[in-house]
């Protein structure tokens, strides 16, 4: 940053003409637009316990004030816990609910750039101008402005009401043993007042020609589910060995209404923010929005003499986010294990404290998008979204693109993995082979012109394969005792090979995708598929560097999204992995490892 001396100098050099302009101050407006933070937390609880009945509620008050002048933040939140037997210890309920009340002060953006940006030799304040601050004469100057001025006389604000919490019920039948029944309810409810006015008189308004802006926005959002389900796990042997079985039905919705209001050329700043003026031009809407989703669904789980494990899952969910024909989707899942430790044959072996094959197979699905993609809907136009004919203006209705038949991206994903562990499990570890393959993936993708109303739709394009492995290995190397010093070390290997098999062209049937040499190649149906990364994703979202090309009707993009990191990763949370990639498909390998001393 130039101090006053070396920006007069500069000005002096490289704009002659703009010398006059300058003052003889010597101001750090960066001094003048920050602040030393500060921060105060002050929580209070209360607590009861007795046979049957536990109850804590809490009290909190929040209030920062940020390194920007400001910037605050003001919350008071209450809480309550509770938990009662009845009957005898057969009825179990549990209560938590939360809410809070929080205001935000937030520092127009265009604060800390200003303060950069503003001369030095410029003073602060000037009694001669309408708002008492200085900024340079005229309104034809690209110059930065007064960015005090603009922090004071700001107002950028929200009040956000939130509350959520739930209520479970769990009751044990007399009638049958092991037998129980659970209820859960829980709710998120928030909704937000947020403002932001700048009058007509701040220097930044006038010259861009707004002279003065008032905005106001009031979403709101609740979320609920129901989840109930009956379990029944016996004391007694069910064909030799355990049995736990559960069967249940969960409600999910959602609801979101996010008015809005934006003025500009205020009449008036005489009542500040507190009021709505009129104004040259008012532009006003409102989104509402509504999701559901049902499940049923249900388990066994078989477990004899924890030597052979056997799972069975199913699910039918319905979601609100696809049409009548494809709303509804089943998702089954089947594991087994084996825990050879157990086995005669290697009880013997010395140093082998666990020892468990095991394999999976389930059906999962993707719902991940927005809502009433599957129908068209309608945008009204304003007084800024007119089409001309002649010499009037018509304002527009305009439809969103639709693809009516998408349907539910499902994933058939198969796992075997072998589980290991020596020496009372000091050293314990894992080896995986998985292979998934996921159909009718849902993107967001470019359409030619004049075909869907838009050059953008949702909808199902393909198939796509991932397949790797992982290897894992964790050890205790010093175990501390009476607090004394402790060691451990993990280590983690992974290969995951991604393949994008077919794309459809326009709703039609997939066209599969060669392995050519070349970067991309026309197959025979019109289509191409050029990979540059790893197309795969496990689960929902839109990959990221590919581009797709199908004649007649898809033009060649880039789609946005996350590149998801292989198995490894996302189950431990580590940084994703390079990769390296052939065309066609992309192979990411990935070595890590940690090494953590603590005193126990």
């Amino acid at each position: 940053m130039l101090n006053a001396d070396e920006f007069r100098a500069a000005v002096t050099q490289y704009a002659p003409q703009s010398v006059s302009q300058l003052q003889n101050e010597n101001t750090d407006w960066l001094g003048v637009v920050t602040q030393a933070g500060f921060g105060q937390d002050h929580n209070l609880s209360v607590t009861s316990a007795g046979e049957n009945t536990n109850l804590r509620m809490s009290l909190g008050y929040l209030n920062q004030e940020g390194i920007l002048l400001g910037t605050t933040l003001e919350r008071v939140s209450l809480g309550l816990n509770l938990r009662q037997s009845l009957f005898s210890d057969r009825l179990q309920l549990r209560a938590n609910l939360k809410g809070s009340r929080s205001e935000d002060q937030f520092t127009d953006g265009g604060v800390l750039s200003n303060a950069t940006q503003m001369g030095p030799t410029q003073s602060v304040y000037d009694e001669t101008t309408q708002t008492g601050y200085y900024d340079w004469p005229g309104n034809t100057l690209t110059s930065a402005d007064n960015p005090l001025a603009i922090a004071d006389l700001t107002i950028n604000r929200g009040v956000t009401y939130r509350s959520f919490g739930g209520i479970q019920a769990d009751y044990r039948f007399g009638f049958l043993e092991g037998l129980r029944a659970n209820v859960n309810l829980g709710y998120d409810i928030a909704q937000v007042r947020g403002q932001y006015f700048q009058p007509r008189t701040l220097h930044n308004q006038t010259k861009s020609g707004n002279y003065g802006t008032d905005s106001r926005r009031n979403p709101s959002q609740s979320n609920g589910v129901l989840e109930t389900y009956l379990n029944y796990a016996p004391a007694s042997a069910v064909l030799a060995g355990s049995i736990d079985v559960t069967a249940g039905y969960s409600y999910s919705q959602s609801h979101e209404e996010s008015p809005w209001y934006t003025a500009n050329g205020l009449t008036t700043d005489v009542l500040g923010g507190n009021a709505v003026v009129t104004a040259t031009t008012v532009q006003n809407g409102q989104y509402v929005q509504d999701w559901r989703l049902i499940s049923f669904y249900g388990r066994v789980n078989y477990n004899y003499g924890d030597r052979y494990l056997a799972a069975v899952t199913f699910r039918r969910d319905g979601s609100s986010r696809f049409g009548p024909s494809n709303a509804w989707a089943t998702f089954p899942s089947v594991s087994l294990g084996w825990r050879l430790s157990q086995e005669r044959f290697l009880q013997g072996v010395a140093g082998l404290s666990d020892l468990k094959l095991r394999a999976a197979w389930a059906r999962t699905g993707n719902q991940s998008f927005g809502n009433y993609l599957q129908y068209s809907t309608y945008q009204f136009g304003d007084a800024q979204t007119q089409a001309q004919f002649g010499n009037a203006y018509v304002p527009t209705i305009r439809p969103s693109a639709v693809d009516p038949n998408i349907k539910w991206e499902e994933t058939q994903a198969t796992n075997i993995g072998l589980d290991y562990g020596f020496w009372n499990q000091r050293v314990t570890g894992a080896f995986d082979y998985y292979r998934k393959n996921t159909s009718d993936l849902i993107f967001y993708v470019p359409v030619a012109a004049g075909t869907n109303l838009s050059n953008y739709v949702t909808t199902n394009i393909g198939s796509m394969r991932n397949t790797g492995i992982e290897l894992s290995l964790s050890a205790r190397l010093l175990q501390g005792r009476n607090r004394g010093l402790g060691w451990t070390a993990d280590f983690t290997v992974a290969r995951n090979s991604n393949e994008l098999t077919a794309i459809n062209p326009l709703y039609g049937t997939p066209s599969r995708c060669s392995r050519p040499a070349s970067r991309s190649t026309r197959s025979t149906c019109g289509s191409s598929c050029t990979t540059r990364r790893p197309a795969a994703r496990p689960w929902g979202g839109r990959s990221r560097g590919s581009t797709w090309t199908s004649l007649p009707s898809w033009t060649a993009s880039r789609v946005e999204g996350q590149l998801p990191p292989p198995a490894a990763l996302a189950s431990t949370g580590r940084t994703a992995p390079s990769t390296r990639t052939t065309s066609g498909r992309s192979t990411t390998r990935t070595r890590s490892g940690s090494s953590v001393i603590r005193r126990t």
